[in-house]
């Protein structure tokens, strides 16, 4: 099986710029959700919510993810 995707550059541009950054905003998203996870099941009383909001922007730039 394959998949071609055509994208009319300029116009279609976010939306190719979205495409190709889809796998690192997948694997952001499951660092974080681990990292929560964590924060929630092993920490007593969890993180504040300054060191939490830290470390998404943290793992987005790892990832290479602009928010």
């Amino acid at each position: 099986m394959k998949a071609i995707l055509e994208f009319n550059l300029p116009e279609d541009h976010e939306d190719y710029e979205l495409l190709n950054n889809a796998l690192n905003m997948s694997l952001a998203l499951d660092e974080i959700r681990q990292y929560l996870r964590g924060q929630w099941k092993y920490q007593d009383p969890p993180d504040d919510i300054d060191k939490i909001y830290d470390r998404f922007f943290e793992i987005c730039l790892e990832h290479k993810v602009e928010v």
